[in-house]
């Protein structure tokens, strides 16, 4: 969903190291999403503020 794609693309900006990346995504899902914004410190405002691309 949306929400999911504002987290790869917040991931990818934020030049996390891709095997990280991909280890936090591989349960991303619903509550898990919530988890990888708690880890990364990221806060709705920051997710609203990437234009979002579909």
């Amino acid at each position: 969903d949306k929400e999911d794609v504002f987290i790869v693309r917040r991931l990818n900006e934020i030049e996390v190291e891709e095997s990280d990346v991909n280890k936090m995504l591989e349960g991303a899902i619903n509550k898990d999403v919530i988890e990888i914004k708690e880890i990364l410190s990221i806060n709705d405002q920051d997710l609203m503020d990437i234009e979002y691309e579909g």
